[in-house]
Protein backbone atom coordinates (compact mmCIF):
# COMPACT_ATOMS: atom_id res chain seq x y z
CA UNK A 1 0.00 0.00 0.00
CA UNK A 2 2.81 2.71 0.37
CA UNK A 3 3.97 1.72 -3.06
CA UNK A 4 0.39 2.59 -4.14
CA UNK A 5 0.56 6.09 -1.52
CA UNK A 6 3.80 6.61 -3.42
CA UNK A 7 2.90 6.41 -6.70
CA UNK A 8 -0.49 8.64 -6.12
CA UNK A 9 1.09 11.73 -4.66
CA UNK A 10 4.23 11.37 -7.37
CA UNK A 11 1.68 11.32 -10.31
CA UNK A 12 -0.35 14.44 -8.23
CA UNK A 13 3.15 15.96 -8.65
CA UNK A 14 3.72 15.49 -12.17
CA UNK A 15 -0.09 16.45 -13.37
CA UNK A 16 -0.59 19.39 -11.10
CA UNK A 17 2.36 21.08 -12.72
CA UNK A 18 4.00 21.57 -8.87
CA UNK A 19 7.23 20.28 -10.12
CA UNK A 20 7.06 22.10 -13.23
CA UNK A 21 5.95 25.33 -11.27
CA UNK A 22 7.85 24.85 -8.36
CA UNK A 23 11.50 24.12 -10.66
CA UNK A 24 10.59 27.32 -12.34
CA UNK A 25 10.91 29.82 -9.59
CA UNK A 26 13.97 28.03 -8.35
CA UNK A 27 15.29 28.31 -11.60
CA UNK A 28 13.96 32.14 -11.66
CA UNK A 29 16.17 32.50 -8.03
CA UNK A 30 18.73 30.99 -9.48
CA UNK A 31 18.95 33.02 -12.19
CA UNK A 32 18.87 36.48 -10.11
CA UNK A 33 21.56 35.56 -7.84
CA UNK A 34 23.73 34.96 -11.23
CA UNK A 35 22.78 38.08 -12.56
CA UNK A 36 23.59 40.22 -9.63
CA UNK A 37 26.87 38.51 -9.38
CA UNK A 38 27.61 39.41 -12.84
CA UNK A 39 26.46 42.79 -12.23
CA UNK A 40 28.82 42.97 -9.19
CA UNK A 41 32.07 41.81 -11.52
CA UNK A 42 30.98 44.43 -13.72
CA UNK A 43 30.22 47.59 -11.37
CA UNK A 44 33.58 46.50 -9.46
CA UNK A 45 35.88 46.60 -12.94
CA UNK A 46 34.36 49.85 -13.21
CA UNK A 47 35.20 51.21 -9.83
CA UNK A 48 38.71 49.72 -10.93
CA UNK A 49 38.96 51.52 -14.07
CA UNK A 50 37.80 54.74 -12.39
CA UNK A 51 40.41 54.54 -9.12
CA UNK A 52 43.19 53.54 -12.01
CA UNK A 53 42.16 56.91 -14.26
CA UNK A 54 42.14 59.26 -11.26
CA UNK A 55 45.46 58.02 -10.12
CA UNK A 56 46.63 58.51 -13.29
CA UNK A 57 45.41 61.90 -14.16
CA UNK A 58 46.83 62.86 -10.71
CA UNK A 59 50.50 61.11 -11.27
CA UNK A 60 49.96 59.36 -8.14
CA UNK A 61 52.43 56.39 -8.14
CA UNK A 62 50.01 52.66 -7.60
CA UNK A 63 51.28 49.87 -7.04
CA UNK A 64 48.49 46.95 -8.21
CA UNK A 65 50.77 44.19 -5.94
CA UNK A 66 50.86 46.25 -2.45
CA UNK A 67 48.70 44.93 0.24
CA UNK A 68 45.66 47.00 0.76
CA UNK A 69 44.38 47.62 4.13
CA UNK A 70 40.56 48.56 5.28
CA UNK A 71 40.25 51.18 8.15
CA UNK A 72 36.96 51.76 10.18
CA UNK A 73 36.44 54.97 10.72
CA UNK A 74 34.67 56.74 13.58
CA UNK A 75 31.29 57.32 11.58
CA UNK A 76 31.17 53.79 10.42
CA UNK A 77 32.41 54.74 6.92
CA UNK A 78 35.43 53.09 5.83
CA UNK A 79 38.61 53.97 3.79
CA UNK A 80 40.77 51.64 1.23
CA UNK A 81 44.39 52.01 2.03
CA UNK A 82 44.84 51.14 -1.55
CA UNK A 83 42.21 51.22 -3.79
CA UNK A 84 43.44 49.86 -7.14
CA UNK A 85 44.74 46.68 -4.96
CA UNK A 86 41.22 46.41 -3.56
CA UNK A 87 39.02 46.28 -6.80
CA UNK A 88 41.46 44.35 -8.75
CA UNK A 89 41.30 41.62 -5.74
CA UNK A 90 37.06 42.08 -6.06
CA UNK A 91 36.84 41.83 -9.03
CA UNK A 92 38.97 38.72 -9.31
CA UNK A 93 37.03 37.11 -6.65
CA UNK A 94 33.63 38.47 -8.67
CA UNK A 95 35.00 36.51 -11.57
CA UNK A 96 35.76 33.58 -9.98
CA UNK A 97 32.07 33.40 -8.02
CA UNK A 98 30.84 34.02 -11.92
CA UNK A 99 33.13 31.10 -13.23
CA UNK A 100 31.94 27.69 -14.11
CA UNK A 101 34.10 26.13 -11.33
CA UNK A 102 32.05 27.55 -8.60
CA UNK A 103 28.43 27.81 -10.46
CA UNK A 104 27.28 25.09 -8.26
CA UNK A 105 28.54 25.91 -5.34
CA UNK A 106 27.03 29.49 -5.04
CA UNK A 107 23.70 28.58 -5.76
CA UNK A 108 24.19 26.21 -3.11
CA UNK A 109 25.07 29.65 -1.11
CA UNK A 110 21.40 30.29 -1.42
CA UNK A 111 20.09 27.65 0.48
CA UNK A 112 20.57 30.01 3.63
CA UNK A 113 18.39 32.84 1.68
CA UNK A 114 15.44 31.71 0.53
CA UNK A 115 15.14 27.51 1.04
CA UNK A 116 13.48 28.10 4.14
CA UNK A 117 10.46 29.52 2.13
CA UNK A 118 10.89 27.66 -0.74
CA UNK A 119 10.90 24.60 0.13
CA UNK A 120 8.24 25.68 3.49
CA UNK A 121 5.86 26.06 0.97
CA UNK A 122 6.83 22.72 -1.02
CA UNK A 123 5.73 20.89 2.42
CA UNK A 124 2.48 22.84 3.55
CA UNK A 125 1.15 22.02 -0.23
CA UNK A 126 2.36 18.41 0.14
CA UNK A 127 0.30 18.59 3.23
CA UNK A 128 -2.66 20.17 2.52
CA UNK A 129 -3.58 18.84 -0.57
CA UNK A 130 -5.44 16.20 0.86
CA UNK A 131 -7.81 18.29 2.82
CA UNK A 132 -8.15 20.79 -0.06
CA UNK A 133 -9.53 17.96 -2.71
CA UNK A 134 -11.35 16.05 0.39
CA UNK A 135 -9.05 12.90 -0.06
CA UNK A 136 -7.99 12.51 2.86
CA UNK A 137 -10.87 10.43 4.34
CA UNK A 138 -10.61 8.26 1.13
CA UNK A 139 -6.58 7.84 1.85
CA UNK A 140 -6.63 6.64 5.20
CA UNK A 141 -9.08 4.69 4.80
CA UNK A 142 -7.92 2.54 2.21
CA UNK A 143 -4.19 2.20 3.49
CA UNK A 144 -3.18 2.55 7.10
CA UNK A 145 -2.32 6.15 8.57
CA UNK A 146 1.44 4.44 8.91
CA UNK A 147 1.31 4.00 5.15
CA UNK A 148 -0.07 7.62 4.24
CA UNK A 149 2.42 9.15 6.84
CA UNK A 150 5.58 7.36 5.64
CA UNK A 151 4.90 7.93 1.95
CA UNK A 152 4.29 11.21 2.22
CA UNK A 153 7.35 11.77 4.08
CA UNK A 154 9.24 9.84 1.15
CA UNK A 155 7.62 11.78 -1.46
CA UNK A 156 8.63 15.06 0.20
CA UNK A 157 12.32 14.27 0.46
CA UNK A 158 12.33 12.72 -2.47
CA UNK A 159 10.89 15.90 -4.60
CA UNK A 160 12.57 18.46 -2.67
CA UNK A 161 16.36 16.51 -4.07
CA UNK A 162 14.94 16.22 -7.76
CA UNK A 163 13.79 19.50 -7.38
CA UNK A 164 17.21 21.26 -5.78
CA UNK A 165 19.00 18.87 -8.23
CA UNK A 166 17.37 19.48 -11.95
CA UNK A 167 17.48 23.48 -11.06
CA UNK A 168 21.66 23.38 -10.00
CA UNK A 169 21.70 21.45 -13.83
CA UNK A 170 19.73 24.14 -14.98
CA UNK A 171 21.65 26.96 -13.65
CA UNK A 172 24.87 25.51 -14.50
CA UNK A 173 23.92 26.35 -17.98
CA UNK A 174 22.32 29.74 -17.59
CA UNK A 175 26.25 30.27 -15.50
CA UNK A 176 27.93 29.27 -18.53
CA UNK A 177 26.10 31.99 -20.95
CA UNK A 178 26.70 34.51 -17.93
CA UNK A 179 30.26 33.81 -18.02
CA UNK A 180 30.79 34.09 -21.69
CA UNK A 181 28.73 37.44 -21.34
CA UNK A 182 30.65 38.44 -18.45
CA UNK A 183 34.39 37.39 -20.58
CA UNK A 184 32.85 40.02 -23.63
CA UNK A 185 32.61 42.43 -20.45
CA UNK A 186 35.55 42.11 -18.66
CA UNK A 187 40.01 41.29 -19.57
CA UNK A 188 39.35 38.06 -17.68
CA UNK A 189 42.76 37.07 -18.07
CA UNK A 190 44.24 40.52 -16.64
CA UNK A 191 42.72 39.15 -13.41
CA UNK A 192 43.46 36.56 -11.01
CA UNK A 193 40.60 34.20 -10.57
CA UNK A 194 41.57 31.32 -9.33
CA UNK A 195 40.81 30.42 -6.02
CA UNK A 196 40.36 27.79 -3.38
CA UNK A 197 37.51 26.21 -2.20
CA UNK A 198 37.15 24.92 1.53
CA UNK A 199 35.40 21.64 0.71
CA UNK A 200 34.12 19.50 -1.99
CA UNK A 201 31.09 20.20 -4.05
CA UNK A 202 29.78 16.99 -2.80
CA UNK A 203 29.41 17.97 1.28
CA UNK A 204 27.97 21.26 -0.15
CA UNK A 205 25.37 19.26 -2.03
CA UNK A 206 24.93 17.22 0.98
CA UNK A 207 24.20 20.50 3.09
CA UNK A 208 21.75 21.82 0.35
CA UNK A 209 19.92 18.30 0.35
CA UNK A 210 19.18 18.11 4.14
CA UNK A 211 18.32 22.08 4.54
CA UNK A 212 15.95 21.74 1.64
CA UNK A 213 14.63 18.59 3.43
CA UNK A 214 14.81 20.25 6.92
CA UNK A 215 12.37 23.17 5.98
CA UNK A 216 10.04 20.69 3.91
CA UNK A 217 9.54 18.73 7.21
CA UNK A 218 8.70 21.56 9.22
CA UNK A 219 6.31 23.16 6.34
CA UNK A 220 4.58 19.77 6.19
CA UNK A 221 4.34 19.85 9.64
CA UNK A 222 2.56 22.99 9.70
CA UNK A 223 0.41 21.95 6.93
CA UNK A 224 -0.86 19.09 9.20
CA UNK A 225 -1.19 21.17 11.96
CA UNK A 226 -3.77 24.18 9.99
CA UNK A 227 -4.53 22.05 7.19
CA UNK A 228 -3.89 25.23 5.29
CA UNK A 229 -1.15 26.89 3.26
CA UNK A 230 -1.90 30.13 4.67
CA UNK A 231 -0.89 30.17 8.35
CA UNK A 232 2.13 28.33 7.47
CA UNK A 233 3.58 30.30 5.06
CA UNK A 234 3.08 33.36 6.86
CA UNK A 235 4.73 31.72 9.76
CA UNK A 236 7.62 30.47 7.54
CA UNK A 237 8.71 33.68 6.39
CA UNK A 238 7.76 35.61 9.31
CA UNK A 239 10.45 33.33 11.08
CA UNK A 240 12.73 33.30 7.92
CA UNK A 241 13.02 36.83 7.09
CA UNK A 242 12.66 38.53 10.70
CA UNK A 243 13.97 35.74 13.19
CA UNK A 244 17.36 35.06 11.63
CA UNK A 245 19.11 35.29 14.98
CA UNK A 246 17.13 34.96 18.21
CA UNK A 247 19.51 32.34 19.81
CA UNK A 248 22.40 30.46 19.92
CA UNK A 249 20.22 27.32 19.31
CA UNK A 250 18.12 28.38 16.43
CA UNK A 251 17.83 26.89 13.61
CA UNK A 252 18.30 29.48 11.50
CA UNK A 253 21.47 30.34 13.62
CA UNK A 254 23.10 26.61 13.11
CA UNK A 255 22.38 26.53 9.52
CA UNK A 256 24.44 29.64 8.74
CA UNK A 257 27.16 28.57 10.92
CA UNK A 258 27.29 25.59 9.36
CA UNK A 259 27.17 26.88 6.29
CA UNK A 260 29.81 29.42 7.21
CA UNK A 261 32.19 26.20 8.10
CA UNK A 262 31.82 24.83 4.52
CA UNK A 263 31.07 27.65 2.13
CA UNK A 264 33.58 30.58 1.26
CA UNK A 265 31.52 33.34 -0.29
CA UNK A 266 33.26 34.58 -3.28
CA UNK A 267 29.89 36.10 -4.57
CA UNK A 268 26.81 38.29 -4.12
CA UNK A 269 25.47 35.79 -1.03
CA UNK A 270 26.46 37.23 2.73
CA UNK A 271 24.69 35.75 5.57
CA UNK A 272 25.20 38.30 7.97
CA UNK A 273 26.33 38.41 11.44
CA UNK A 274 25.45 34.77 13.41
CA UNK A 275 26.45 33.25 17.12
CA UNK A 276 28.80 30.83 17.38
CA UNK A 277 27.92 27.43 17.58
CA UNK A 278 29.86 24.37 16.85
CA UNK A 279 29.46 21.97 13.42
CA UNK A 280 28.55 19.06 16.14
CA UNK A 281 25.83 21.32 18.13
CA UNK A 282 24.68 22.73 14.77
CA UNK A 283 24.37 19.28 12.96
CA UNK A 284 22.66 18.23 15.92
CA UNK A 285 20.12 21.08 16.42
CA UNK A 286 19.68 20.59 12.77
CA UNK A 287 18.88 16.82 12.91
CA UNK A 288 16.32 16.95 16.41
CA UNK A 289 14.34 19.90 13.80
CA UNK A 290 13.98 17.48 11.27
CA UNK A 291 13.02 14.45 13.66
CA UNK A 292 10.57 16.43 15.98
CA UNK A 293 8.78 17.28 12.53
CA UNK A 294 9.07 14.10 11.50
CA UNK A 295 7.43 12.42 14.71
CA UNK A 296 4.93 15.48 14.85
CA UNK A 297 3.00 15.02 11.89
CA UNK A 298 3.28 11.19 11.93
CA UNK A 299 1.57 11.33 15.33
CA UNK A 300 -1.08 13.84 14.55
CA UNK A 301 -1.81 11.52 11.61
CA UNK A 302 -2.61 8.47 13.60
CA UNK A 303 -4.51 10.63 16.53
CA UNK A 304 -6.97 12.37 13.75
CA UNK A 305 -10.00 11.16 12.83
CA UNK A 306 -10.20 9.56 9.20
CA UNK A 307 -13.33 12.13 8.43
CA UNK A 308 -11.58 14.88 9.81
CA UNK A 309 -13.06 17.85 7.23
Amino acid sequence: MIKNCIKHDLKYSIFSNIYTIFLSILCLLFGIVLFMNYNAATDTYTSYNNSKAYYEKNNIDMDESEPYEIIQNEDTSITISNPIAYYKEKVGQYIYAASPNYTISQMLETSVLFFPLFFGVLGLIYATFDFNYKTIKVRTIRSSKNDYSISKHFVLIFSSVFLLSIALILAKLIGLLMFQLLKNSIPIDNFNYSLDNSHSILIKYIFGCIVAICFAEIGYTLGIIFKKCFIGSILIAIYSLFFNNIGKYDLNNSIKELAKNIFDFYGVINIGTTRFISVTESILVISFVIIFCLITSVLIIRKRTSFVN
